[in-house]
């Protein structure tokens, strides 16, 4: 079997390829597939060499055809990070503990790391949080690392490394830790980039910028979040899969249909005919007009029985506005769907009727609140070992010996329910026996006061023929 598909040329491909998608530039899309996307190539009959076979827009568009990017893998990743971010979240464990952790987060403007984390998520399919401290820090400092400058080592399924890459002009830093004898060992390696034709080659150089160091800290200071539990693209990678995989050729096809629809449009000019008869002359004989505005000789126009129709002619091109927006709406929706997130949840105009049958939000977007499940059932785990770490670290940056933490990471509802939501919800719990009527009030009208509730209940079992009792009339207010 080979292993073409593991090849790490291919995954370096895609990673970038999901980069120029989510930067959603023009020129950039187009200078991807037909200059960088060769950079990759490894000689003939390998895989690489696919794509010349297909018609993809970005690799094919030429000529005076508009290029014209639809924006959605962009609109798909801000819309999935704020289904998991936008309500942010809370902390719960020792007061004492959980004072200092938020200390440390809003020291960091961690809401904002957080939404730049899920963002790397979502496009690249990892994302990666690093802790650090300089010289004259009081407190540990976090950042996220950029998909492409990082790679993480893993030996039987476990991570045992991670090298943090830098580049400055032709020369690259890695910075690479790993754990020796139990403790975070720092290495510091340099290479110098050299260009062979469409490749490269690193160089290893010598420098005495860094010298190794070990620490006592025993565990990394990083957290990795993936996007998914396995990849099913690169079966043996140690990182996730990005939510573009699987609809990156609809990408390209949204982009020819929003493309082409502009050609349409720009083409669509109206064209007039006009009867020689009726055009005033100049001096040399020639039609004194323009194309927008033709002047009529005065003779002509009194006429009897003149008709400027059977002069002048104008004939529009018919553009197929409904047509292209369905097709286009259509598409949307199967990225969309393929990617978990319910169209609604993106504002996008055209979907306010995709489901008109459903009732409430909920329901309309039971798509995106199962993949925000999902994904903070796996976000969870990873913001409670990041916790956890910074406390630590910060009782290592202080010469303390590691104290124990415990947390637990709480996130609001995103969607609120409707009244509709909870008639429905209240209902069922009435019809089960599990709530009598007087509590389904209380839930359902909170606002209302004591003795709108009760006439509530009075006319609402009057209505059913309810048994009345004496607690369900209300009753006068006292008088002294």
């Amino acid at each position: 079997m080979n292993n073409w598909w593991n090849n790490e040329e291919i995954q370096k491909r895609e990673l970038l390829e999901n980069r120029r998608w989510y930067e959603g530039a023009e020129d950039r899309l187009e200078y991807f597939f037909k200059m960088e996307y060769n950079t990759f190539t490894q000689g003939q009959g390998n895989p690489f060499n696919i794509i010349d076979l297909q018609q993809k827009f970005w690799r094919s568009v030429g000529g005076r055809i508009p290029r014209v990017h639809s924006g959605l893998p962009k609109l798909a990743t801000k819309t999935k990070t704020n289904l998991l971010t936008a309500n942010g979240f809370d902390v719960e464990g020792k007061e004492e503990q959980v004072a200092r952790l938020w200390e440390i987060l809003d020291h960091n403007h961690f809401n904002e790391l957080l939404h730049k984390w899920m963002t790397d998520v979502s496009w690249s399919g990892r994302g990666l949080i690093r802790i650090y401290h300089d010289t004259f820090d009081k407190l540990p400092q976090l950042e996220t690392i950029n998909p492409e400058n990082f790679e993480i080592s893993v030996s039987r399924g476990k991570v045992n490394g991670v090298t943090f890459i830098s580049r400055f002009a032709d020369i690259e830093q890695h910075e690479i830790i790993t754990l020796y004898n139990g403790k975070v060992s720092v290495r510091y390696a340099s290479f110098r980039i050299e260009k062979a034709g469409n490749s490269e080659k690193k160089i290893p150089i010598e420098t005495n910028e860094f010298d190794d160091y070990l620490t006592t800290l025993p565990f990394f200071p990083f957290e990795l979040m993936n996007n998914t539990v396995g990849n099913s693209r690169f079966p043996d990678s140690p990182y996730g899969e990005s939510d573009y995989t699987g609809v990156q050729s609809l990408f390209h096809l949204l982009d020819a249909l929003l493309s082409h629809a502009q050609l349409e449009i720009t083409n669509a000019k109206a064209v007039k005919f006009v009867s020689e008869n009726v055009i005033k002359k100049n001096d040399k004989g020639e039609g004194a007009f323009d194309e927008n505005e033709i002047t009529v000789i005065l003779p002509v126009k009194e006429m009897e029985n003149f008709d400027i129709e059977k002069f002048i002619k104008l004939f529009q091109p018919n553009i197929r506005v409904s047509e292209y927006d369905k097709l286009q709406n259509e598409i949307k929706a199967m990225i969309l769907s393929i990617m978990g997130i319910s169209p609604s949840s993106t504002g996008l105009p055209g979907f306010e009727s995709v489901q008109a049958s459903d009732k409430s939000q909920r329901e309309r977007e039971k798509a995106s609140i199962r993949t925000r499940q999902e994904t903070l059932g796996r976000l969870k785990p990873r913001m409670i070992s990041l916790f956890n770490k910074l406390l630590k670290y910060d009782d290592f940056m202080h010469a303390k010996s590691l104290g124990e933490y415990e947390f637990e990471v709480l996130f609001s509802e995103w969607s609120i329910p409707t009244l509709d939501d909870k008639v429905d919800t209240i209902a069922k719990a009435v019809m089960a026996g599990v709530m009598d009527l007087k509590t389904a009030v209380d839930e359902l009208y909170p606002d209302k006061s004591d003795e709108e509730k009760l006439l509530i209940v009075q006319n609402t079992k009057l209505e059913k023929g309810v048994p009345m009792f004496k607690d369900d009339f209300v009753q006068p207010p006292k008088t002294e």
